[in-house]
Order: structure tokens, then sequence, then C-alpha cells
């Protein structure tokens, strides 16, 4: 396990930003980051449900029946 880059907090699984100061865990969380449409939390990539509401972050494709992000443009 990690730790903040800014204040050095123990990182926390499922999450993209430190839940302290907010700065985000690596550059590559900031980028694969998923937003939650129902609070402001930020996931971090792989995760299924938000790591702040439990709500769901991920569609499921008509055509494969595969999970993707829901912000992603297409199916993975």
């Amino acid at each position: 396990k990690g730790k903040c880059p800014k204040c050095g907090a123990p990182q926390r699984a499922g999450h993209a930003r430190c839940p302290f100061c907010t700065h985000f865990y690596s550059p590559e969380h900031q980028k694969w980051a998923i937003p939650c449409k129902a609070c402001p939390q930020l996931s971090a990539w792989g995760q299924s449900k938000c790591v702040g509401c439990g709500g769901w972050i991920v569609v499921q494709c008509l055509f494969c029946q595969n999970l993707s992000p829901h912000n992603q443009s297409g199916c993975l």
C-alpha cells in the first residue's frame, strides 16, 4: 500500500484521491479516476461501486454484457 505524496496518509483502497487533503495518489489515479454521478467522490479505476456513496459507477454493454466505467465513450 502506498501513501499520499502530499500529506503522507496511508492510501485507501478504491480511492483515487486522499480523503484528508484531496490530492491524487498518482498521475495514473488522476487520469483514470471514475466520477460518481450521485456524489462528488472519485473512485479508482477498477471499482464497480463508488467508494463514497456505494452507487454503481459502471454500465453493462448491450452487446457483450461486459462492464465498463460509465464515463468511457465505448465498451472496453
